[in-house]
């Protein structure tokens, strides 16, 4: 399994990829795959606690 590391997002990126087509995009797949990612964390953490 991937280990996912928690990121900031920065919002200053966006504006700097404005004017470059197909970036914006690309981030926000990454944003998707980041929040994927903290979804399956939180929900794998639940379950290790109703577990104890």
């Amino acid at each position: 399994m991937d280990h996912c590391e928690p990121t900031l997002f920065v919002p200053y990126q966006l504006e700097e990829m404005a004017g470059q087509p197909g970036l914006l995009e690309q981030q926000k797949v990454h944003l998707m795959l980041l929040h994927h990612c903290w979804v399956v964390l939180l929900m794998w953490r639940r379950q290790e606690d109703l577990q104890r």
